[in-house]
């Protein structure tokens, strides 16, 4: 690990602006981050729509009350122009698949106001950084001559293997969608069936379009920004920015889970870690795809999940082997958000990047 970096007297003039998707699962870990960026002395303007902020109050409080340099940039959702139920600002409120072209269309609205926004603010933009799914974004960071930098919620191993099922296809050679075939690419040995793949690989013919442009913006980014720590990876780190021949920055984990997240959640596909061996399989044998969930009737609750868990604790032998894994990783992930941790130290490779970019500009 390089020397630790010098945090310039500019540091102030860095003014990081964080898009996030509005849904909760990728809301709440950027809400977290702009604290992180923050602390460095950053200025940071958090982008979200009224109703969100009301869903995460709590954490925008707290980022607001914190004293940092932090402005929660609110713009008004266009539910009704588009067509969708009043309200509906959030995902997980979209009630069909078939409003979800109109949702994306009004996510699309809110870059003109937030291009008025940097053009009148005091601060210029130095980097954008938002939501695969927020192709728009791109333009705008064009437009402003920063960068723009993908965020990404889910692990390297996770993007890793969906970039290498995407390059090579070996979903395609197989015979049925229950058949195993080996994703190539990868740092260990990894197996899979067309089934569980992500809904990613699933056809929508109402919303391929809007993936295209979203990974035609992804190709055109500065770099990506993922929710992990890199010490969890085991080499998946390092080859996702081979494959993808760009700088990637591990800022994780940058959220906590609370109890009222427990109460009752949807999981489309089994819960296995088996590569952490820390994992206990819950939920069904098949993946649900967003939109199907009332139809099949798959939800998994907090008893099922104490279920799951007595079922594993019955070995004490296995039980005890997992959980003091689980306590290794909590610990690590714990000294990585510390000061000199992984984490620590790619969140400052990230902003010396960044201010490396104002000074080429300026100069």
């Amino acid at each position: 690990m390089a020397p630790a970096m010098e945090i310039e007297s500019n540091m102030q003039n860095l003014h990081f602006v964080l898009v996030p998707l509005l849904a909760q699962g990728h809301m709440i870990p950027m809400i977290d981050m702009t604290k992180l960026f923050a602390k460095r002395g950053v200025r940071v303007t958090l982008v979200i729509t009224p109703n969100n902020a009301l869903r995460s109050a709590r954490a925008i409080r707290r980022a607001r009350d914190s004293g940092l340099p932090i402005r929660v940039l609110e713009i008004p959702f266009p539910s009704k122009e588009v067509g969708l139920p009043p309200g509906c600002e959030n995902l997980d409120s979209v009630p069909s698949k078939d409003l979800l072209r109109p949702f994306y269309r009004a996510l699309d609205k809110l870059q003109g106001p937030l291009e008025k926004y940097l053009r009148e603010n005091e601060y210029p933009p130095s980097c954008i950084i938002s939501d695969k799914c927020l192709s728009w974004t791109s333009e705008t960071a064009k437009k402003f001559q920063v960068p723009r930098i993908v965020f990404h919620g889910m692990c390297s191993f996770s993007l890793l293997s969906s970039h290498n099922v995407s390059l090579h296809r070996p979903h395609l050679a197989v015979d049925s969608d229950q058949e195993p075939f080996i994703i190539p690419g990868m740092p260990m040995r990894v197996e899979i069936t067309r089934a569980k793949l992500p809904g990613s690989f699933v056809t929508l013919p109402c919303f391929n379009d809007i993936r295209d442009q979203m990974t035609q913006a992804e190709s055109n980014a500065y770099g990506v920004v993922v929710n992990t720590f890199a010490e969890l990876e085991h080499g998946c780190v390092e080859e996702y920015r081979k494959a993808i021949n760009k700088k990637v920055w591990c800022i994780g984990p940058v959220s906590q889970c609370n109890k009222q997240n427990l109460d009752k959640f949807e999981r489309g596909n089994p819960s296995s870690i088996d590569k952490n061996l820390i994992g206990v399989r819950v939920g069904v044998e098949l993946p649900v795809r967003w939109g199907d969930e009332e139809r099949v009737g798959v939800l998994v609750s907090k008893e099922q999940v104490e279920i799951a868990i007595e079922r594993l604790m019955k070995d004490p032998e296995d039980g005890m082997e997992r959980g003091v894994r689980a306590r290794e990783l909590a610990l690590t992930a714990k000294n990585a958000m510390e000061d000199g941790g992984s984490t620590s130290f790619s969140i400052s490779l990230l902003i010396n990047d960044i201010m490396g970019q104002v000074r080429l500009r300026t100069s």
